[in-house]
This record gives C-alpha cells, sequence and structure tokens, in this order.
C-alpha cells in the first residue's frame, strides 16, 4: 500500500498544499515505530569507522563524475538556477528531510521487514532499487526513475555492504545534492 499506493496518490496530485505531505509523514513515523520497537536501531547505523575507503571514493566519484559529463551535455549551462528561492531551500531541507527519511523507510525498514519474504539477494535487491525508483514517479519524467532506479541500486549495495544507515544518507545526500544543485535538477525538482 505504502510502496505503491502513495506515489500514485502523489502523482495523480491527490491533496493541495500541505497535506500532501501528510501521508509521508505518516509512513515515515510508521517505520520509525516498527523498527523502534523490534529493537532494530543500534550503534552499528550511526557508525562510519569501518566504512572502506573504496566505498569512500565511490562517493566522492558521482559528483565529480556528473559534472563532467553534464559539461558536456548541457554546455554553458551546468548548474542549478540559485536565484528561484525555493530550490535553495530544498537544498539546505534536502539532506535531513529527504535522504535521512528514505533511507530509514527504503533501506532500513525496506531490509527489516521483507528480508523473509523475498529471500534471494539480488532480487531483494532489484526490487527495493524498483520501489525506490517508483517513488519518485511524482516528478513525472523518465529520466528521474531512470536514475533513482540506479540511485537505489547504489544505495541498497552501500547498506548491505556497510550496515550503516548513517553513510547511506550522506551518500543519498551528497548524489541527490549534486543533482539538485545541477541543471539536472529541472527533472528532480518539484515543490510540493
Amino acid at each position: 500500500m505504502f510502496f505503491v499506493g502513495l506515489p500514485v496518490l502523489y502523482l495523480y496530485d491527490f491533496a493541495p498544499g500541505f497535506w500532501k505531505v501528510a501521508p509521508l509523514l505518516f509512513f515515515f513515523a510508521y517505520c520509525l515505530v516498527i523498527l523502534t520497537r523490534a529493537n532494530e536501531f543500534t550503534w552499528g547505523d550511526w557508525n562510519l569507522k569501518w566504512i572502506e575507503w573504496r566505498t569512500w571514493v565511490r562517493l566522492l566519484l558521482f559528483p565529480m563524475t556528473l559534472y563532467v559529463i553534464l559539461f558536456f551535455v548541457f554546455p554553458g549551462n551546468l548548474f542549478a538556477d540559485f536565484d528561484d528561492k525555493k530550490v535553495v531551500m530544498a537544498i539546505i531541507a534536502y539532506p535531513l528531510f529527504s535522504s535521512l527519511p528514505q533511507e530509514i523507510i527504503y533501506r532500513k525498514f525496506f531490509y527489516y521487514r521483507y528480508h523473509g519474504l523475498i529471500s534471494q539477494r539480488l532480487l531483494m535487491w532489484l526490487v527495493n532499487a524498483a520501489l525506490f525508483a517508483f517513488a519518485h514517479i511524482y516528478f513525472g519524467n523518465y529520466v528521474a526513475l531512470i536514475m533513482t532506479f540506479f540511485g537505489g541500486l547504489f544505495f541498497s549495495w552501500t547498506y548491505i555492504s556497510t550496515r550503516s544507515l548513517l553513510f547511506v544518507s550522506i551518500e543519498h545526500s551528497i548524489y541527490g545534492l549534486a543533482l539538485l544543485c545541477s541543471v539536472m535538477n529541472q527533472y528532480f525538482y518539484k515543490a510540493f
């Protein structure tokens, strides 16, 4: 219901103004309650100590690679329009109010709740990435869906290999901010 129904409701613009955020906040709160009651939050969720250096390198390579590609695809028009105050506010709020909640929902909660239902690791990884991409159907374009599918693959891989909710949230924030600060924000920015 939440992983498919909620994105469809957002796609069809079911409610005006602030009330659009209410079901998403409810789903986030539901995930927090379930995970907390199951004692699923541990120190390891917030630990960066054992993250391999290759993972940190990948984290830094994505923004650099993105901007090199965009330099050739959109010459002379590389960055977002920072005169738009809503874009600036979205960039400021993104790590705490988008990346972290999405990682709690799509990585921590999803892998906790469905690891017994989907026993094959590859299938679990693909389903997670597909549902994560589907959550972005709200943006109404294929670029967002394709990029968030691949983002979902990266984030799932990171979460599975590190088990660090903090690190995957940092990764999600850096990738998302790289997109929001670039000309690509036209595919990823849509204010509620």
